[in-house]
């Protein structure tokens, strides 16, 4: 008897994930772009004149915390620069957490209860509920970034740089997607993997302390690259 392909089933499995998470994920995809709409809402009503953004601008710019937590203060001079540089470190730990705990439910959490093993007495191959996991966070990621482009847009913003504030949350996603999947191979606990990923998240610590020095920042799996993203 032929070996069976390592992959046989992954669509399926996919299918029946997406169905399970068929109200997570919409929740999750709904809070980030709501979490966009407001804050530029309120930064239209908030800095309305010159003088208010110059305002925001020179006390931002001089604040050693903000950098450190948000990144780079560029494109303060807009009222869409000030929301990206106040939402790209929400959005990309809303991004992380989605895909963190999305592929942990179908990986780690299911070998957990027993499922896993009762779907691998059927006719699917080794590597399916994986590869199903990974493709269902990576879904959720573009989605996600979808949303965020399309309701900054909505709210009034350039359409240009509210999706490449979208598109700096995916790619956070698809990468917190893959070091999720690697982390499950390592770790035998669901418990594990979420710490051994959160913690991941939050590296490198220097970051912080590099942008206070005025050095350049590390761009690393802390998500300093996708605060840096701007048009």
């Amino acid at each position: 008897m032929s070996a069976r392909p390592a992959l046989t089933g992954t669509g399926a499995l996919l299918l029946f994930a997406l169905r399970r998470d068929r109200v997570r994920l919409p929740v999750w995809v709904a809070g980030g772009a709501l979490l966009v709409v407001v804050q530029s809402v309120a930064a239209q009503s908030t800095y309305d004149s010159p003088g208010s953004l110059a305002a925001y601008r020179a006390s931002v710019g001089s604040n050693a915390a903000s950098i450190a937590l948000a990144g780079p203060p560029v494109g303060l001079d807009t009222i869409a620069g000030t929301v990206a540089f106040e939402m790209a470190t929400p959005l990309a730990v809303v991004a992380a957490l989605m895909v963190m705990f999305t592929t942990v439910r179908h990986t780690r959490a299911d070998e957990e209860l027993g499922r896993t093993e009762l779907v691998r007495s059927t006719r699917i191959g080794r590597h399916a509920p994986l590869a199903a996991a990974a493709g269902v966070a990576a879904l959720a990621s573009a989605a996600l970034g979808a949303a965020i482009g399309g309701g900054a847009t909505a709210s009034g913003l350039p359409a240009t740089g509210a999706f490449v504030l979208g598109a700096s949350a995916t790619a956070t996603g698809l990468v917190f997607t893959g070091l999720t999947a690697l982390a499950a191979q390592v770790v035998s606990t669901a418990r594990g993997v979420h710490g051994l990923v959160g913690a991941a998240r939050g590296l490198p610590g220097a970051a912080g302390d590099r942008r206070r020095r005025g050095q350049r920042p590390v761009l690393g799996l802390s998500g300093g690259w996708a605060q840096a993203s701007h048009p």
